[in-house]
């Protein structure tokens, strides 16, 4: 082999790297599609991802429930979480009833007619045995 034939053979820098454009302009579209396939794949995992949460946790409404990431997701069940105990926490502390307190509306039972007074003292007998005081009572302590 001469020097020349071997020279004729051999590309040059220049055609080497028009051919190594060539092929990147024909890979380009398929890493495009690629990261849109992946982006896809991760937003629909994303999505079941959030809803399993909103499906395990049906007390936390499920506009509670965001983020981009899997991680953010469960960051924000935590607070949601936290909040809806504190609203129950909150609810709770307003209707409290004390311990003793009957929950039963204050009913004179002298006002009522004969059967009703008698259906009124068989229904609450504990409660008037307990505290040993007539509601009528009650009301002129007060």
């Amino acid at each position: 082999m001469s020097d020349e034939t071997t020279e004729a053979t051999t590309p040059t820098a220049e055609e080497l790297q028009a051919q190594l454009a060539e092929r990147d302009a024909a890979f380009n579209p398929l890493k495009e599609e690629l990261a849109a396939l992946k982006a896809q794949l991760a937003e629909r995992d994303l999505e079941t991802e959030k809803a399993k949460l909103i499906a395990a946790n049906p007390d936390i409404p499920a506009e509670l429930i965001a983020g981009d990431t899997p991680e953010a997701l469960a960051a924000s069940v935590a607070v949601a979480r936290a909040t809806v105990d504190r609203v129950r926490q909150h609810i709770a502390a307003q209707v409290s009833v004390p311990a003793g307190t009957s929950t039963a509306p204050a009913v004179d039972p002298f006002t009522l007619p004969p059967e009703q007074r008698i259906a009124y003292g068989m229904e609450h007998a504990d409660e008037i045995v307990r505290t040993n005081i007539l509601p009528s009572e009650r009301n002129e302590r007060r």
